[in-house]
């Protein structure tokens, strides 16, 4: 196989185009490289190499002007902004928003040669036509402010481009129009220069006509990088991948090409199409492949793994191996670049950035995100394993937000004198305005390479790339820094972020090639494997953010949709036309938009080529885990055997107690039972910036005990409720800070859990004194804690319960328990049609609760004339829900055989034969701590 870039090398020996007066200009600088690796390969004897050269390198040169970044354009944007709509502009925020889509208009109409004026114009009479009212009314304020920002858009283009020329600065539409406009002048190349246009393949309007103008004046030679199957004289409309080139060649007005490649229709070609479940299917199916690879061909610079979904690189990277099989070390030389977007570098900025503003908006910091910068690598590698002692102590702190004051107190006496440099990373006081954020930002990160060493690699090249980006912000500042706010500063950062990569370490002339699909231009494999095969990734989906409708676009020849998936069509053709062994990964989960679609491109080559190449051998895989979904639960359920460790935690709950929770735990999942209660595991998390739905409960109990405790073995009157809100604030405030360990709670989520508390606390209280008008009540304890004995013949069980509160209702005597529950609570779930029930159907929970509460009054007391029930604080129009059982008038009656069925439910827990299995009801499941651990 002979690639494109040896026949250019064959050109330029074959025609003498060498020196300093010779340029070769390609499509992109990677193309170089090989370019001279291929002119080194074939020539005997030492040559003095042409000029090579990108194309759009070569016109910036030409033009004589300097690229400028978009963000310190969007600025200037700004200060024209500020000009033009003067007491009406809108804020820099508000305009940040716009100056993307501004910038990307302006370099459109630029870079396709068209008429600012008449552009403007037209879309000028549109708006008018779309805000005209048929009815007559006059317009808006709004409205005309609307129109106003339409009409004043040539003045923006006229103003920005008239600015930069001043500065010697543009943006590349406008560098090309410049040198386009100005030829003449510019283009000062000597009269004995050549040029060689090599694998030009998606020029805009502009660059075709500089390409003109130089052909005109000086000896040129075009190698056009193409194949048959799309790019056809006599039938231009055949494939959207030649489409581009054709017009090209006809803008110039060159000769159709000789020697077109018929490699499409004629080359022997093994073509895969493999459909996997999920990108990580794809890169482990990468993996695999590599690792289990004999072939000597696959690890070298003629293989290229191709990412259309570039997002995938950091995957792809986690999952590559660095030995075959066989042993053999594999190189690989990426040429995407490591994105900064994810990286350690962005969440560090983000978080230190997010903090500023949280103590703007709050006067403190956000926990969650506070903990976030702490865990940061970039933190962590400075202060080590002792981030673990800082963050235990804010989790003492557990509220939403901390004061910044308290964080810096915190970090003053944690760190070492070595480590104490961070600290003022950490001041966030009024006095750190957004505009010296970046310089604060940067100061810092060139102590933290100054300063520690041991740093990992991929951290310290993000560190250096944040320091550039920290200081290109802080000079593109506005002198007004008044304007400036967290926000702006955060998105500068986003946007300079999402461009940045990070160059990895690799051979570029060696090892296999890992790339996406713009950087295959020009180059030619020959095994190539492309992932993320799919329509709407390969091509990528089209939208572009205009202010200039499509129709407008479509008159004045911009750029539209369709232009995009005729770049992307020449691309993937042109990378497997050369190529023997293509294997075309799929993602075949479907999402919610009806995804795992193969690319159209896979499917004209299954319809279309395949049948016009006969040598084209195509296979399709699909594949999927070799288990199915149901022998894999049969196999993989987690079954645990009652052993001497085991049976021995179960006597001392036998002697500590049963409660009511740990039964009903076994009842709906023996497995949750053991990992609750056996091995005891803490499900709370490590911090939890928000108060937990069961310390929530508590707090509500707790307060309720309070409010009651002084009411004990004394009748319940009117007058003895005390609703009062600024009484029962104070009380759910005392056991807030009891619970959770301090008295911040005046903000965020924990605000309107406290807020709730109060109000679940006295909506109860107004209904207790509307109830006690029609049922006189004596209060006979609050939180009362039973415990009953029962022997068996395994020996002595206790079991143990916690009463929220006991009435005595007066005059007929009778026992009143209540338990109080700040969830909704349905009056169904307390009607009982059998006892048995009871112990094999977790959704009687409830139910299994207040009998079991009402059976161990009895057992203490022995009163009968009993009923036990719930209040539900959610829905308190319920009332009191009491107990039902079916056939059955008192409760009491039903005692005996709740007994007899609680010591078989006790006896299956203890039964050595019996072991501790997941339920088999995946509903309860779903929110189960632990479902992680048993695969549900």
């Amino acid at each position: 196989m002979e690639t494109f870039l040896r026949s250019v090398a064959r050109k330029i020996i074959d025609t003498n185009h060498f020196g300093p007066n010779n340029t070769v200009i390609l499509p992109n600088r990677r193309s170089i490289v090989f370019l001279k690796q291929e002119l080194s390969a074939l020539s005997k004897n030492s040559i003095l190499l042409p000029e090579i050269i990108p194309i759009n390198e070569f016109i910036i040169n030409s033009a004589k002007l300097n690229l400028v970044s978009d963000q310190v354009i969007y600025f200037e944007l700004f200060n024209i902004h500020k000009q033009i709509a003067k007491e009406n502009a809108r804020s820099i925020d508000d305009f940040m928003l716009w100056a993307p889509l501004m910038l990307r208009d302006f370099n459109d109409i630029d870079n396709s040669l068209a008429n600012a004026s008449d552009i403007f114009k037209h879309l000028n009479e549109v708006k008018a036509i779309q805000q005209w009212n048929p009815d007559g009314r006059q317009l808006s304020e709004s409205q005309l402010d609307y129109l106003a920002f339409f009409n004043s858009l040539i003045e923006y283009y006229e103003r920005i481009n008239n600015y930069l020329k001043e500065e010697k600065r543009g943006y590349y539409g406008m560098i090309c129009r410049y040198l386009n406009d100005n030829f003449k002048s510019l283009f000062t190349s000597s009269k004995d220069s050549k040029f060689l246009f090599a694998g030009l393949n998606a020029l805009t309007a502009c660059e075709t006509e500089i390409i003109r103008k130089i052909t005109e004046q000086y000896p040129n030679a075009f190698i056009w990088d193409v194949d048959n199957y799309y790019f056809n004289d006599k039938n231009n409309e055949r494939n959207d991948a030649g489409r581009k080139i054709q017009n090209i060649i006809k803008n110039l007005r060159l000769d159709y090409p000789e020697n077109v490649n018929n490699d499409l229709m004629s080359g022997t070609k093994d073509i895969e199409i493999i459909e996997v479940a999920k990108n990580t299917g794809q890169t482990k199916y990468i993996a695999d492949f590599l690792f289990n690879n004999d072939q000597q061909n696959i690890f070298s610079e003629k293989t290229a793994i191709v990412l259309a979904d570039e997002s995938l690189l950091i995957p792809l990277l986690n999952a590559l191996p660095e030995y075959a099989k066989s042993g053999e070390a594999i190189n690989y030389n990426i040429t995407l670049g490591y994105p900064l977007t994810g990286s350690a570098a962005e969440s560090f900025t983000t978080s230190v950035l997010d903090l500023h503003y949280q103590n703007v908006l709050h006067k403190s910091l956000g926990t969650s995100t506070l903990i976030s910068l702490l865990t940061n690598p970039v933190i962590r590698h400075i202060i080590g394993r002792n981030y673990l002692n800082i963050i235990e102590e804010i989790n003492k702190y557990n509220n939403d937000f901390i004061p910044w004051q308290h964080i810096k107190n915190l970090l003053e006496k944690s760190l070492s004198e070595k480590q104490s440099f961070i600290i003022p990373l950490f001041n966030f006081s009024e006095e750190i305005t957004p505009a010296c954020i970046a310089s604060k930002i940067r100061d810092f990160l060139l102590k933290v390479l100054n300063s520690t060493n041991g740093l990992n690699k991929l951290i310290k090249v993000q560190i250096q790339k944040l320091t550039e980006i920290s200081g290109i912000i802080n000079s593109m500042l506005p002198k007004e820094v008044s304007e400036v706010t967290f926000l702006t500063i955060r998105n500068l950062y986003r946007q300079l972020i999402r461009q940045s990569r990070i160059d990895l370490i690799g051979m570029p002339l060696s090892g296999i090639q890992v790339m996406g699909l713009l950087e295959t231009r020009a180059l030619d494999f020959e095994n190539v494997l492309i992932l993320s095969s799919n329509e709407g990734t390969l091509p990528v989906k089209s939208e572009i953010d205009s202010f200039i409708p499509m129709d407008i676009r479509r008159y004045f020849k911009l750029p539209l949709p369709k232009d995009s998936n005729e770049i992307y069509s020449y691309h993937f053709y042109r990378l497997i036309q050369k190529a023997g062994n293509i294997r075309f990964l799929v993602n075949s989960e479907s999402d919610v938009l009806g995804g795992g679609e193969k690319s159209r491109f896979i499917l004209q080559i299954e319809n279309e080529l395949v049948k016009q190449n006969s040598k084209i051998k195509l296979t399709h895989k699909i594949l999927s885990p070799k288990t199915d979904k149901s022998l894999l639960k049969q196999t993989s359920d987690i079954c645990i055997i009652k052993g001497e460790a085991v049976n021995e935690k179960l006597n001392k709950i036998a002697i500590t107690g049963y409660s009511p929770s740990a039964l009903t735990t076994y009842i709906s999942c023996p497995l949750r039972f053991y990992f609750s209660y056996i091995l005891r595991i803490d499900t709370t998390p490590v911090f939890s910036n928000n108060l937990e739905a069961n310390t929530f409960g508590t707090v509500v109990h707790d307060t309720l005990e309070q409010l009651y405790l002084s009411l004990k073995n004394k009748v319940i009157e009117k007058d003895n409720l005390n609703s009062d809100n600024a009484i029962v604030q104070k009380e759910v405030a005392r056991q807030f800070e009891k619970s959770t360990g301090n008295s911040h709670f005046n903000t965020g989520r924990n605000l309107l859990l406290f807020e709730t508390a109060c109000k679940y606390v006295s909506e109860f209280l107004s209904w207790d004194k509307k109830r006690i008008t029609s049922q006189t009540a004596k209060l006979i304890s609050v939180e009362d804690k039973l415990i009953t004995t029962l022997e068996t013949g395994n020996g002595t069980i206790n079991f143990k319960g916690t009463l929220d509160r006991v009435d005595e209702i007066i005059p007929h005597g009778s026992i009143q328990i209540i338990d109080y529950k700040t969830g909704a609570v349905n009056s169904k779930e307390l009607f009982i049609k059998d006892i048995e029930e009871l112990f094999v159907n977790p959704d009687y929970s409830k139910a299994f609760q207040v009998l079991y509460y009402a059976w161990i009054f009895n057992k203490k007391y022995k009163i009968n004339n009993i009923e036990s029930g719930i209040v539900s604080l959610r829905n308190l129009s319920n009332g009191y829900m009491k107990l039902q059982v079916k056939d059955y008038d008192k409760i009491s009656d039903v005692f005996e055989t709740f007994e007899e069925n609680l010591l078989k439910l006790v006896g299956s827990i203890t039964e050595t034969l019996q072991s501790f299995k997941p339920t088999n009801d995946e509903e309860q499941c779903k929110y189960c701590n632990f479902k992680n651990i048993c695969n549900r």
